[in-house]
């Protein structure tokens, strides 16, 4: 009968007192990728958060887009211009769409990549009522589109200040007098009224 030889493992105990070699591949490496991994995983469900929070950041420190506060009434402008919204204070400048007819959410997010939105069924700017216009305040650093932090400073407006939107060949002269959070389920702001009135909406806190 074969005998089964076997290996004896020596193993190497450091002395009381000694100090352990720290070995990189054994010591070092294993934390630094689960920490690696740790960040990833974090970044990847808080993307919208984290981005949305350097949007902010950056989008404070911008210069202003134009100068338009000595604008004070409706004037004229080039008849062919696309709608836009310019908010110096906020560093806005975005095509405006009105093309919106019907109310679905996944037709709102495909036009969002392409500036903010007039939400369908609300006055348009020189007709009496609310023209309600909404945007992004933060989106996914991926997602398609341009404009996924457009009104990400929307907190920032203060009674008074300019918003001029443009809109078949005349610039309008809007100042804010209203600031307030309402819940999504909260569709009083789409009320309408005989005043000529601008709404502007955006999620909030940014990041959300």
């Amino acid at each position: 009968m074969a005998r089964k030889s076997k290996k004896a493992k020596k193993i190497d105990h450091a002395p009381p007192g000694s100090r352990v070699k720290i070995r990189f591949g054994k010591h070092i490496l294993p934390p630094l990728a689960g920490l690696a991994v740790a960040v990833s995983v974090f970044g990847f469900f808080n993307s919208q958060l984290i981005s949305g929070r350097i949007a902010y950041y950056m989008y404070a420190r911008q210069a202003v887009v134009e100068n338009l506060d000595t604008t004070l009434e409706a004037e004229k402008i080039d008849k062919t211009a696309p709608p836009q919204i310019i908010i110096n204070k906020i560093n806005v400048k975005a095509p405006v769409l009105f093309d919106q007819t019907v109310v679905n959410e996944s037709n709102f997010l495909k036009a969002l990549q392409h500036g903010v939105v007039h939400y369908p069924n609300t006055a348009v700017p020189g007709q009496a009522g609310n023209i309600v216009i909404f945007g992004h305040s933060s989106g996914q650093w991926w997602a398609k589109g341009d404009y996924k932090f457009i009104f990400t400073l929307l907190n920032k407006l203060k009674f008074d200040d300019k918003i001029f939107v443009d809109y078949k060949g005349l610039r309008y002269v809007y100042r804010v007098n209203n600031i307030r959070t309402v819940l999504p389920t909260d569709l009083s702001v789409l009320n309408q009224s005989s005043n000529h009135t601008l709404t502007l909406i955006t999620c909030t806190p940014v990041g959300s």
